[in-house]
This record gives C-alpha cells, structure tokens and sequence, in this order.
C-alpha cells in the first residue's frame, strides 16, 4: 500500500536541510567539585546555501559555542548570526558545504 501524499513529499524532499543545532554551554562545577560541559540542543532547518539556518532562541541562549550536525551526520562549527528572544527565533550560521537547502513555500498550497 502507497501512502504518498504533498505532505510525505515534501518532508522527503526537506529532510535533508533538517539539523540539529548543539549548544555548549559555559562549564559549571558540581558539588563533588567536578567540572561538567552542559549542553542544550534543537533542531534547525538550513535556509541558504550560504549556509544559513533558523533555530529557536532558547537552543542557543547562553552559548558559549555552537555546532550543527547535518543530516549526514557530519558536524559543523557554526556562528550566531542574530536573535528574536519574543518569537523565539535565531539565526545560525555554519562554514562549508550544505546538503541541502529548504525551499520557502505556503502551507495552504498542501494536498492530502
């Protein structure tokens, strides 16, 4: 049985630009007197060729340091670009080659 839909592909045509954005942040000491590395991480979807990609805020509030992990697996250092703490948005960005870049679309235009 094929279940193909709008909706199926175009999530298998935009999941290659899905990644997931880590955040390190800064160490904190515990109370045996050990240093731990905290990290936080989201998902992010990459807009641009240029390497480009949204995230939520609260992924990459208080980082020290972030990186993208693609979604063939390889990991990227990347800088934040900007943020919208209100609507929770952030913009990274990672140096090298994307996989893929997902294309802006209108949901309406969806068929089941």
């Amino acid at each position: 049985m094929d279940i193909t839909t709008a909706v199926t592909d175009s999530v298998e045509r935009v999941s290659p630009a899905v990644v997931t954005v880590v955040n390190h942040l800064p160490q904190q000491r515990t109370i045996l007197g050990q240093s731990v590395e905290p990290t936080a991480s989201g998902s992010g979807v990459i807009i641009s060729s240029e390497g480009y990609v949204v995230t939520n805020n609260h992924v990459v509030e208080n980082a020290e340091s972030l990186e993208v992990t693609l979604s063939n697996g390889t990991t990227l250092p990347a800088t934040l670009i900007g943020v919208d703490p209100f609507a929770d948005l952030a913009v990274v960005r990672v140096e090298g080659e994307v996989p893929a870049v997902a294309p802006w679309g209108n949901s309406d235009e969806l068929k089941s």
